[in-house]
């Protein structure tokens, strides 16, 4: 992922907080019989003086993780957390993909209050977010936690508000077998049969009537439509197309090595005329393929 600079500043300035807390206690003792209460207090706000707003610089670092997160998934031409303020108003992520679609996101670095619940301020502000993001038309729709007891409670208790919202824990997310740790909250298994065609989008090629719809004939058309078309029109001569993006657009489940293999292939660059020039990453939710178009 790349750090721009301003959000390269204020990791820096985070880290000189921490340097600084680190030094304080570690030349400051501060006795725990000690009964001069004024002393506990100057201890005490000395701490809260040199952490400031702390909760400002977890927000930034949520911030970044969902940043790497979404340049795993889509193709942006640059990204810029430090940009908006953690206490603005507004949605804290509202990106344009390189082929136009647009990406929001809320993102919540909440400890809850209880043990399978949240507290009702609590409740009050993520409910604030869910909104946010109903009320806003894009393409995809993120909302990110990063505590686990916070994934399970959104989960389990209001998923009904996230219709059409991926569900994103960090950082687990992005390590490992990290698909377990996304919920995507309209996901469900597409069956393709010759009556169906990509969810009703009209394909530029239809089948004989004696010929079934392949998923490798969906997957294909999506990624000419959906991205080789719409960056061409824009007078783009290249674009790099990723297959989380492909997965998620056709609401699939669990069909990466489907989807990456249409990808690649020959048959999208002799039907659409295209050419694939290199590939990144290994089958997945990582793979990627640069095209010539």
């Amino acid at each position: 992922m790349n750090i721009l600079d301003q959000e390269k500043n204020m990791l820096v300035d985070i880290a000189k907080k921490v340097e600084k807390l680190q030094a304080y206690l570690g030349n400051e003792n501060l006795n725990q019989d000690n009964k001069d209460i004024g002393c506990w207090y100057s201890y005490i706000t000395q701490i809260k003086r040199i952490i400031g707003n702390f909760d400002h610089d977890i927000s930034f670092i949520s911030c970044l993780m969902a940043k790497e997160f979404l340049c795993r998934r889509h193709s942006f031409n640059s990204i810029d957390v430090s940009v908006k303020s953690q206490s603005a108003p507004g949605l804290d992520i509202d990106e344009m993909t390189l082929d136009g679609h647009r990406v929001i996101a809320e993102i919540k670095a909440t400890i809850p209050y209880k043990e399978t619940d949240l507290g009702a301020q609590q409740k009050s502000m993520f409910f604030k977010d869910f909104e946010k993001l109903r009320d806003n038309e894009a393409h995809y729709k993120y909302f990110f936690v990063t505590e686990i007891k916070t994934f399970q409670i959104v989960l389990n208790r209001y998923l009904d508000k996230l219709e059409g919202v991926t569900i994103v824990l960090l950082p687990q997310a992005l390590f490992g077998q990290g698909e377990e740790f996304i919920h995507d909250s309209h996901n469900r298994e597409i069956v393709y049969d010759k009556e169906i065609i990509d969810c009703n989008r009209e394909m530029k090629r239809k089948p004989n009537d004696d010929e079934s719809i392949k998923l490798a004939d969906v997957i294909r058309n999506s990624i000419y439509n959906d991205f080789l078309k719409p960056a061409k029109d824009l007078g783009n001569r290249e674009i790099l197309v990723k297959s989380s993006e492909i997965h998620y657009l056709l609401k699939l489940s669990n069909r990466y090595p489907a989807v990456c293999s249409a990808m690649e292939g020959k048959k999208i660059e002799e039907e659409y005329g295209v050419k694939v020039l290199k590939t990144e990453g290994r089958y997945g939710l990582n793979f990627s393929v640069l095209y010539k178009i």
